[in-house]
């Protein structure tokens, strides 16, 4: 997956999803991520698949994190459509979770 936080600048990134965060690493293999965002600090996942391409979503994080003032957007976008599908659908089941509690 790939990500992108200032303009156009995208990276092939090595992405790790689990029940409590989600991480990303500047390859695979490597020990400590790049990136370590709480499934409690995201607000929403928002697919972006109509306003920019076809395999690109957002994720909004809480004012605050890492230090940062105001709204925070993660952008990422998948290699394929199928790869989006289920990186979507995934992160999205994950935060339901802790959406509803």
């Amino acid at each position: 997956m790939s990500h992108g936080m200032l303009g156009n600048s995208w990276a092939r990134r090595y992405m790790i999803l689990d029940s409590l965060s989600l991480k990303y690493f500047k390859k695979k293999g490597d020990d400590k991520p790049l990136f370590d965002c709480p499934m409690t600090e995201i607000l929403s996942i928002v697919d972006q698949r109509r306003q920019q391409s076809q395999t690109e979503f957002h994720l909004e994080l809480k004012p605050g994190f890492k230090g940062y003032k105001g709204k925070q957007v993660l952008k990422l976008r998948t290699a394929s459509p199928r790869e989006f599908e289920d990186w979507f659908e995934d992160i999205d089941a994950v935060l339901e979770v802790y959406l509803t509690m």
